[in-house]
């Protein structure tokens, strides 16, 4: 069995009411990480986080990122408005 992470996965959580500047100093620790990765991106009219990570299939890469996403929302979720499209 191949065991190979083959696929990338993608989250992105949608925040309105704060800069993108304030969002990345509150989980800069999380921005360090290498799997998941989580990067700041600014869009018109809010800032997201995307959480990014290879796994072998969608269950495996959930594991990966809901835990990190979690965490940003037990930190920031006062701004959190939706995620994805």
């Amino acid at each position: 069995m191949n065991k190979e992470k083959k696929f990338i996965f993608s989250r992105v959580l949608k925040f309105t009411g704060i800069r993108e500047s304030h969002l990345a100093e509150i989980v800069q620790d999380l921005l360090n990480l290498s799997n998941p990765t989580v990067a700041p991106l600014i869009k018109d009219t809010y800032v997201t986080l995307r959480i990014t990570t290879k796994a072998r299939n969608k269950e495996e890469a959930e594991g990966i990122i809901k835990p990190v996403e979690n965490e940003i929302l037990k930190r920031v979720g006062d701004y959190y408005y939706g995620k994805d499209d």
